[in-house]
């Protein structure tokens, strides 16, 4: 799936699973951004998604990184250092929140020589709702 905001339409896949995390109802999957064109608008996206999800009262349950690299480890170590639960409907700033998702997963599991990571990979956020993800990222967001 893709947002749309007004008449544009954002360049970053994005889906919704089950939840795997306890106290989760939905699971949100955003796939990574690379250099060769993949997922350019994804932090656009991270902040919209976050945004439409605290719209809906949710709650960030846990965020981590799901891409090819951590397959196989332990879920707990792929668990992004954030302070859990956010109650994003209380969120005043997404770019804000955004810029500290991205920060916590370039800070782990990083082979770059600074230290500093890549920070647009593919992560997945579990999301606790009174109502389903795809009631959430309706229709009218989506594509």
């Amino acid at each position: 799936m893709k947002l749309r905001i007004g008449k544009s339409v954002l360049d970053a896949e994005f889906h919704l699973e089950s939840a795997t995390a306890a106290g989760a109802t939905f699971a949100l999957i955003l796939e990574s951004k690379n250099g060769q064109g993949r997922n350019p608008d994804y932090y656009s996206a991270l902040e919209c998604l976050l945004e439409l999800a605290g719209a809906a009262n949710c709650q960030l349950i846990e965020a981590r990184l799901v891409s090819r690299r951590v397959i196989g480890l332990p879920q707990s170590e792929t668990v992004l250092p954030l302070r859990y639960p956010i109650r994003l409907g209380t969120v005043v700033d997404f770019a804000r929140l955004r810029k500290e998702v991205c920060r916590a997963q370039a800070s782990i599991f990083t082979t770059a020589k600074s230290g500093r990571g890549n920070s647009h990979r593919r992560i997945c956020l579990e999301m606790k709702a009174t109502q389903s993800g795809l009631e959430i990222f309706a229709p009218s967001s989506v594509e």
